[in-house]
């Protein structure tokens, strides 16, 4: 594949999951509905034990054997190569310095997330339809962001530099969803879906700068890295959020978050513009 094909690939990945995603949320949902726990834990442990059956049977084909083992960075050790991907990591500078400024967006993503169903039951519906709508909203967002950003053709400068848009149109839209929802629930669903058209598109922007700066054979373990790191701060945002909404009230995480993702704006277009004035 050729690299400058990343984001259509990258896109087309995440409209496929997105609706799916979409989709199977509201089987869930009615299964949840319909029938009791006890069911939904039997049905849960079900199609696990179908998919742990059907990743066992994958096999990896010799010739991409072969390739691996030719590759310096594999030792057959899986931590070994786990090291090796991260001095390989550190080495590269200029993706440290997009990535680590990640990680402090996902923790003021945590701090949001909790807050997000008692937004909603406040603001938008005083029932589970609120905190659905915003889902939903969300995920049109993600999928139409998917479907956007496939059409780019960005090359590896201009995906650095393009995150700080997507941060910037996160934030403003982001921050307009409790401005406006006093005076149009319609309006902020709308805005919260733009914010989320933004993430996805900065999120699947990212995952093809990575794709473009490292060798197949580290990937991953970069990735592997990567997700870690991310995921290790919403547990800790959403601790932090559990706080926040107890002292200042739940559209204060909406605020909090937004906040994060316009000065993420400003950090990613300072680290851009040094790059282009230093070379």
């Amino acid at each position: 594949m050729k690299k400058n094909d990343l984001l259509h690939f990258n896109g087309l990945f995440q409209i496929s999951y997105k609706i799916l995603d979409l989709v199977l949320d509201g089987i869930t949902t009615f299964v949840i509905a319909t029938t009791s726990i006890s069911v939904t834990i039997i049905l849960s442990a079900v199609i696990f034990a179908i998919a742990l059956f059907t990743y066992a049977k994958v096999q990896i084909n010799i010739l991409a054997k072969d390739v691996l083992k030719s590759e310096e960075y594999f030792t057959g050790s899986y931590l070994k190569d786990l090291q090796i991907g991260w001095i390989t990591l550190k080495n590269e500078s200029n993706i440290i310095k997009l990535m680590l400024p990640l990680c402090v967006v996902n923790f003021f993503f945590g701090i949001f997330d909790i807050g997000l169903p008692y937004f909603a039951q406040s603001y938008i519906h005083d029932s589970a339809i609120g905190y659905g709508g915003l889902l939903m909203a969300s995920s049109l967002g993600s999928i139409l962001g998917a479907f956007v950003i496939q059409h780019f053709k960005l090359g590896k400068k201009n995906m650095a530099a393009f995150i700080s848009f997507c941060f910037l149109g996160a934030g403003v839209f982001r921050l307009l969803v409790p401005l406006t929802v006093n005076a149009s629930v319609v309006f902020a669903l709308v805005n919260s879906a733009i914010s989320s058209l933004w993430i996805t598109m900065m999120n699947i922007n990212f995952e093809a700068l990575v794709q473009t700066s490292f060798s197949s054979a580290v990937l991953g373990r970069i990735d592997t890295i990567n997700d870690s790191l991310l995921s290790l701060m919403i547990p800790l945002g959403t601790f932090v959020g559990s706080w926040i909404i107890e002292k200042f009230g739940s559209i204060s995480t909406q605020y909090v978050y937004g906040m994060a993702l316009l000065i993420s704006s400003i950090y990613y277009f300072n680290v851009t513009r040094y790059r282009k004035n230093s070379k």
